[in-house]
């Protein structure tokens, strides 16, 4: 009889054991979420759309992806599936503005949620409008990395575009980029004086001595963004443009003793002008972001 109750003890302890091991053995693991924050550099004035970058999670199972904060509102989305953080308000990104975008995301695996932080610095770009080297950028090339400043004030309210020599300069040079060219050409033929080129070429101004009178394309480059030259010029105590002609270096012909100057209230852009008519003169700089 005591040889049984042992073995029916035993045959019992051995069954709870391996019940006890199956149910071990069958019990599902907890999921889990490991994340790292999230850092990114992107340029201001991106395009709607742009990918960012992808935040980084790991997990036994299916992760999903939301943001439940972020500053400014509206500037991020992400996918739900990826991660992947792309531009949703581009007007958001601009440097003077908003220089750092952060964003908190949670991590979800069926019901673990791990939150990270995103933080995005936006990068300054050369923009129309700035108050940058010197002056008043109103032109930069593809690169952003190159352009032209105007002056915040005039130069002189009506000044004659030569010195009265009668002399063929050879300033003939219109495209954007030919203004320094020009004024060189003039003050090298025309010499002492005064006069709109020579008045441009000796001014020292915010630091920087190279202002030059600007070709007729640059001018008129002027004229295409004279809302944004002006906002910023009186803004640093500076004044607008005036409704008036301004004088180019480009000359047209000596023998009627002729160069070409810009209107910033005719709907006509530029004239030929004598150049003994006094006009008014804005200095223009190149400069360089390398």
């Amino acid at each position: 009889m005591k040889k049984f109750i042992k073995k029916s003890y035993l045959v019992t302890s051995v069954l709870l054991v391996a019940i006890v091991s199956c149910k071990k053995e069958n019990k599902i693991p907890e999921n889990t979420v490991t994340v790292q924050n999230f850092t990114a550099t992107i340029n201001e004035n991106p395009t709607t759309g742009q990918s960012i970058g992808t935040v980084q999670a790991t997990g036994n199972g299916t992760l999903s992806y939301s943001i439940t904060t972020q500053t400014p509102t509206g500037a991020l989305t992400i996918n739900s599936a990826t991660g992947e953080l792309t531009v949703t308000n581009a007007t958001l990104f601009n440097f003077e503005i908003n220089p750092v975008i952060t964003a908190t995301i949670a991590v979800n695996n069926s019901g673990t949620v791990k939150n990270l932080t995103a933080t995005i610095n936006v990068t300054d770009v050369n923009e129309i409008g700035e108050y940058k080297f010197g002056g008043v950028i109103f032109w930069v090339n593809s690169t952003a990395k190159e352009g032209l400043v105007c002056a915040i004030t005039d130069q002189s309210g009506g000044i004659q575009w030569y010195n009265g020599a009668s002399v063929n300069t050879n300033a003939l040079g219109k495209a954007i980029g030919t203004g320094q060219t020009n004024t060189t050409a003039i003050v090298a033929a025309q010499g002492t004086g005064s006069y709109a080129a020579k008045l441009c070429d000796d001014l020292s101004l915010n630091g920087f001595s190279d202002w030059f009178l600007p070709s007729i394309d640059e001018l008129k480059e002027m004229r295409i963004n004279k809302l944004l030259i002006d906002a910023t010029s009186v803004a640093n105590a500076g004044t607008a443009i005036e409704a008036t002609r301004y004088w180019s270096s480009t000359e047209y012909s000596e023998t009627i003793h002729a160069a070409e100057a810009a209107s910033f209230t005719s709907s006509s852009a530029t004239f030929l002008e004598f150049k003994s008519t006094s006009h008014k003169v804005r200095a223009i700089r190149d400069w360089t972001d390398y």
